[in-house]
C-alpha cells in the first residue's frame, strides 16, 4: 500500500527540482527511474527493477507544493526517505516548509 505526503513549499521550487534529484541521487541510496520531469520516479539502490511497476518512489511538483509517493520499501526505509526528502527541502532554503500525510 503507498504511504502519500505533501510538502507545503509556500513558494515554488521550480528553480531548484534539478537540485531535489541531484540531492537525492546523492544519498546513493535511489536510483532515478526514467527522465526527471514534474514528475520523478525513483527506486531503491540496487532493487531490482519490476517490468509493471518499476518505480518504488515518485516525487510530483505543483506549484508551491510536492507529493511524495512511497510505493515500496520496508518501514526503515520509508523512514529513510522521509527523512532525505525533509533534509533536502531544509537544506534548499525551504525551513518554512511543511509535510503532511495526504
Amino acid at each position: 500500500m503507498a504511504d502519500e505526503y505533501i510538502a507545503h513549499l509556500n513558494r515554488s521550487i521550480h528553480q531548484q527540482w534539478r537540485l531535489v534529484l541531484d540531492k537525492m541521487l546523492h544519498t546513493q541510496r535511489y536510483e532515478l527511474e526514467g527522465s526527471p520531469g514534474a514528475t520523478m520516479r525513483f527506486r531503491y539502490f540496487n532493487q531490482p527493477r519490476r517490468d509493471v511497476w518499476p518505480e518504488d518512489i515518485t516525487l510530483e511538483l505543483d506549484g508551491d507544493t510536492v507529493l511524495l509517493t512511497i510505493h515500496a520499501g520496508t518501514k526503515e526505509q520509508r523512514a529513510e526517505l522521509l527523512d532525505d526528502f525533509w533534509k533536502t527541502l531544509q537544506e534548499l532554503g525551504f525551513a518554512d516548509a511543511t509535510l503532511e500525510e495526504a
